[in-house]
């Protein structure tokens, strides 16, 4: 006789963390709102997802605890560039509603548009700190460091 495994659906994996797992559809709804894809796959097996949906319910599930700081560790990795737009799209609107964002990024890009202050490390050790503005303007930082030409 087989054995049959129910895997958690996307409705399920967005309640991970929450007291008693309990949904809270008003929270629900302002997560779909940032990430209307994750409604449209509610029934989905989160492991089915795309690497960039699963991307987002990891955001949304954060969001679920309402908290005040979010840290993300390279969330634009290996996702199609179309929804590396959204997921920039939507940090940014995290960030505007009050929530402080700890993002780790190697894609200067995504860093630079989302974030007003930059630290650079090497080994360990930071070797810059500034604003983003700063380090757009000092382009022998950014070739030597991030081995990019401005």
């Amino acid at each position: 006789m087989a054995t049959v495994v129910a895997r958690p659906g996307t409705a399920e994996k967005l309640v991970i963390g929450l007291p008693g797992r309990r949904r809270d559809p008003v929270r629900e709804e302002d997560v779909f709102a940032c990430f209307p894809r994750l409604k449209e796959r509610l029934k989905q097996a989160g492991t089915t997802l795309s690497g960039g949906e699963q991307q987002m319910l990891a955001i949304a599930r954060c969001l679920m605890m309402r908290p005040k700081l979010i840290v993300l560790d390279e969330p634009t990795e290996g996702i199609m560039p179309r929804l590396v737009s959204q997921i920039r799209r939507e940090i940014h609107r995290i960030n505007q509603t009050g929530v402080s964002i700890l993002l780790v990024e190697q894609n200067v890009e995504t860093a630079l548009k989302l974030c007003p202050r930059v630290f650079m490390m090497e080994k360990g050790t930071i070797v810059h700190a500034g604003t983003s503005q700063e380090l757009k303007v000092q382009t022998e930082l950014v070739h030597r460091y991030l081995g990019l030409s401005r």
